[in-house]
């Protein structure tokens, strides 16, 4: 499994104080957990981001993620399936789906809603994703 967090640099890290958005495999120890996007600079072993606090690295996270989510209109023709929309108190069908970077979520959104995925996922702290 994959583990991704914003993690302090540990010893002999480039920025030890400091916090990015990092992955770790849960076959590989805790201290070769690397730095990846959006806090990942294209040079291989250096952080580029070094922000000062968790909260920080979590919240260039969200927004990262918020700036890379893809709305796809649906071929209603082609459904198996349909949803009513994912915002509180809509009941309209779904015309839209709002994926997420990674694919790990998908909000089904009306017609009125279609821009509305953010504010289903409001930034918290804490953030975490796992992953195979």
């Amino acid at each position: 499994m994959n583990y991704e967090e914003a993690r302090q640099g540990g010893p002999g890290a480039l920025a030890p104080d400091k916090w990015n958005w990092t992955n770790f495999n849960d076959s590989v120890s805790k201290e070769h957990a690397y730095v990846i996007a959006p806090c990942r600079d294209p040079e291989p072993g250096k952080a580029r981001c070094d922000h000062d606090t968790r909260e920080g690295a979590e919240r260039h996270h969200w927004k990262h993620e918020v700036l890379h989510i893809r709305l796809a209109k649906l071929d209603l023709d082609t459904l198996r399936e349909r949803f009513r929309c994912d915002v509180e108190g809509c009941s309209n069908w779904e015309e839209y789906q709002a994926h997420w970077p990674g694919g790990y979520i998908v909000d089904h959104l009306c017609e009125e809603h279609y821009d509305a995925a953010p504010l289903l996922h409001p930034f918290m702290p804490g953030a975490r994703h796992i992953h195979s």
